[in-house]
Parts: structure tokens; C-alpha cells; sequence
């Protein structure tokens, strides 16, 4: 960092202690984001539109939720993956993986109306050799990757497609995940 924006910050920390307490309280606040991460034993049914076939199997559901808010230009991305806290990996052999994208839904708060988009990102991890997927039951799963960094990109909308600044929302998401093992050296 050079020596202007050295300076600016100093003045910026002396000009917010300057601050009442309370108000000072209340800024930084204004920053935190809260989100509720769990796991839950469920089941994962694939079934096809053409009626063949209820394939079943144990599975482990990862429930994340919370509340934030766009920026000035109606955007923001919520780290998934950096989300989960103990509740959702706690007890598990192996660390724990996604395996695919997630159900991902937002509802704006406030008087103004205003609509939400989310976009899902991710990257695509191959599995190494003697690297392993287990479902709930320790069934090794047949899927060759996993995701990693996974993310998601909301954007706040008005009803006449500009950016919606500044919009606070309540989301929630779902996402299936499986442990991954390492066996071998």
C-alpha cells in the first residue's frame, strides 16, 4: 500500500473512533452478514418424465440460509462452500464435497419492489487416483468429480430492468453433498 492510502486509512480509523459509541456500533453491524448452515440425513430419489424406474439412495442434504444485501449496482456473490460451518460436516469420516448445483431461492425485503437472479458458479474437480465418494450409507458413488468454489451470483432487479441498489434479502439454499475419502498413500 502506498503512503496516501496509508494516510487516508489512518485518518479513516481516527475520524470512526471520533464516533459515539453507539453509532459506531451501529456501522459496523451494518456490514456483518449472518447465515445458518446444517445437514440433514435424507434420501436422494432420481426418477424419469417417461415413468421407468424410482432409483434410491441415502444421501446427506446441506440447508444453508441467511440474509444480505446487493450493492450499489444490484450485485453480489454468497461464498456457498465458505458458508458451512461445523453443523453441516461435524462427525463425518473424510471431509465433506457438493456434488451438484445448488437449489438457490431469495426473496427481496423492503417497500420497493424489486426482483432477484441468482446464478450459480462452480468449478468441476476431477477424482484423484484413490480418492473415493461415499453416500450416507458409505456406498461409493460412481460420480467422477465433485464441485469446489461453490457460489452464487445475485442480482437485484426493478420492474423496468434497471439494477435494483441496495436490496436486502432473505435466501435460502439446498445442496447435495457426500464425503470424499482417500484411501491408499
Amino acid at each position: 500500500m502506498n503512503d496516501k492510502h496509508e494516510k487516508s486509512l489512518t485518518k479513516l480509523h481516527d475520524e470512526l473512533l471520533r464516533l459515539p459509541k453507539d453509532v459506531r456500533e451501529e456501522f459496523i453491524k451494518g456490514f456483518q452478514r449472518h447465515s445458518f448452515s446444517g445437514r440433514l440425513d435424507a434420501y436422494h430419489s432420481v426418477r424419469t418424465i417417461f415413468g421407468s424406474g424410482n432409483v434410491c439412495s441415502q444421501t446427506y442434504l446441506l440447508f444453508l440460509s441467511g440474509r444480505d444485501r446487493t450493492d450499489r449496482s444490484g450485485k453480489m456473490t454468497l461464498p456457498l462452500q465458505s458458508l458451512l460451518c461445523g453443523a453441516a460436516t461435524d462427525g463425518l469420516q473424510g471431509g465433506l464435497v457438493i456434488l451438484r448445483e445448488p437449489d438457490f431461492v431469495a426473496t427481496a425485503h423492503g417497500s420497493i419492489p424489486s426482483f432477484l437472479t441468482g446464478t450459480p458458479r462452480a468449478q468441476r474437480q476431477q477424482l484423484g487416483a484413490g480418492t473415493l465418494l461415499l453416500d450416507r450409507a458409505n456406498n461409493r458413488l460412481s460420480n467422477e468429480s465433485f464441485l469446489s468454489d461453490v457460489s452464487v451470483d445475485v442480482m437485484s432487479w426493478r420492474h423496468d430492468g434497471s439494477a435494483a441498489a441496495d436490496t436486502e434479502f432473505s435466501w435460502m439454499c439446498t445442496v447435495e453433498g457426500a464425503t470424499i475419502l482417500s484411501i491408499g498413500g
